[in-house]
């Protein structure tokens, strides 16, 4: 599925301003080489749909108000990995789903087994 270069730009200047991330922190956060950032940036290249949707949840996260702090994603992904920080940015994206479920009482399918 092919996406319109401009809107990969704006979505990937909107996730670095809105979390103030720099391009090699997004770059990890995304499994991208830092170089595929700035060629999104100029709309040369396009995310694959995984990375797409992986920006279209960080953006949310930033519209939710999710403030991390300067460095900080880039400091729990030196300390932590890579699965520390992407849950610290995914959770926040996911709290408007949760909202919305509270509000009309639906809950997602869980995949637990019974005993």
């Amino acid at each position: 599925m092919s996406s319109d270069p401009e809107s990969d730009a704006t979505l990937v200047a909107a996730v670095r301003e809105g979390l103030d991330l720099s391009v090699e922190t997004l770059a990890q956060l995304v499994g991208c080489h830092s170089m595929t950032i700035y060629k999104w940036g100029y709309g040369t290249l396009s995310p694959n749909p995984y990375q797409r949707a992986l920006l279209c949840a960080f953006r949310r996260a930033a519209d939710l108000g999710f403030r991390p702090g300067k460095g900080r994603i880039a400091a729990t992904l030196a300390n932590d990995g890579i699965s520390r920080a992407l849950y610290a940015v995914l959770r926040h994206a996911d709290l408007d789903a949760k909202l919305a479920r509270q509000r009309d009482g639906t809950h997602l399918v869980s995949f637990e087994t019974e005993p």
